[in-house]
């Protein structure tokens, strides 16, 4: 047995470091869905956590792109923050926690924001 990262290990971790940069930059740029395998889920806690679990690449993909048209069309300066750990714990390759904060600018409305 050699001592190197198996194929899943160097995945895994090339999927975090694209995650992580994806995150960080989301008020930038598009993620790039390419790295997202169907079981993928997008769970949405407080404030939005009606939006309940949303599941499949379509489904995620169409979710983010959303958000962001609304995030970024109406926060400025706006910041996100991620952490991506292991998600095996939670039955998944890789889990992301994610916060976005910035200022909400909306019919004259002036608020900060933390989603």
């Amino acid at each position: 047995a050699g001592g190197g990262a198996s194929e899943y290990d160097l995945s895994r971790g090339k999927i975090a470091r694209i995650l992580s940069s994806d995150y960080l930059e989301f008020f930038d740029r598009e993620p790039d869905f390419d790295i997202y395998d169907e079981a993928v889920a997008l769970e949405i806690g407080q404030p939005l956590q009606g939006w309940g679990c949303m599941r499949g690449k379509q489904k995620y993909s169409s979710a983010i792109r959303a958000l962001r048209r609304i995030v970024c069309g109406a926060v400025e300066s706006g910041r996100m923050h991620c952490h991506v750990t292991d998600g095996h714990a939670f039955g998944d390759s890789l889990r992301v926690d994610w916060r976005c904060e910035g200022e909400m600018h909306v019919l004259n409305l002036h608020r900060d924001i933390r989603i």
